[in-house]
């Protein structure tokens, strides 16, 4: 754990998005700000797939959707 990190202890059970790959590993070398606290209902396995959802529908809207600061979305 890095000396300026404030918001996650030793022995919290994270979640995050690591960077553009996936990785397997009990260790990692990663922002503080990209990783967020498990939350203690969640599986390893469904909070593993909820950055990779959301990295997905963040792209289709402004990526390739081209979403604009004031406009919405239906969903």
């Amino acid at each position: 754990m890095g000396r300026n990190v404030t918001t996650l202890k030793p022995g919290d059970e994270v979640m995050g998005r690591i960077g553009i790959v996936g990785a397997f590993a009990t260790r990692a070398v990663v922002e503080a700000t990209r990783m967020a606290r498990k939350p203690a209902s969640l599986a390893f396995a469904e909070a593993a797939a909820i950055p990779a959802a959301t990295l997905t529908a963040w792209q289709a809207l402004h990526k390739h959707g081209g979403l604009q600061t004031g406009q919405s979305v239906l969903i």
